[in-house]
């Protein structure tokens, strides 16, 4: 099945508030403990994309090795507004779950 096989709707963050309550949140694997924080457990390989919201890079884990896609947005310049939807963001992508979504693993400031 490709992308065609699927219905793609545009979703409004604001009208999804409450969805994260709702929902069960995905359990996230559990890790070694480590010092390494943040960015800080990941090394830089390369980029993928950039768009107005912020780029997407490829970077592999310090902890395991596997590759993940990081999308990093610069929140120096945004209004407190902005701030909030991308944080609304990240919160209903916590309970996405799908075939064609990419998983959720971690954010961080």
């Amino acid at each position: 099945m490709g992308a065609t096989d699927y219905l793609v709707k545009p979703v409004r963050l604001q009208e999804c508030k409450g969805l994260s309550t709702k929902m069960k949140k995905r359990e996230m694997p559990s890790r070694e403990t480590t010092q390494l924080q943040g960015l800080a457990k990941y090394e830089f390989e390369k980029p993928i994309g950039q768009g107005t919201a912020g780029t997407v890079s490829v970077y592999r884990s310090k902890l395991d090795g596997n590759k993940y896609a990081l999308k990093e947005i610069d929140l120096t310049f945004m209004q407190e507004k902005d701030k909030k939807n991308a944080n609304n963001e990240v919160q209903f992508l916590r309970v996405l779950k799908g075939p064609t979504i990419v998983t959720f693993y971690e954010s961080f400031t």
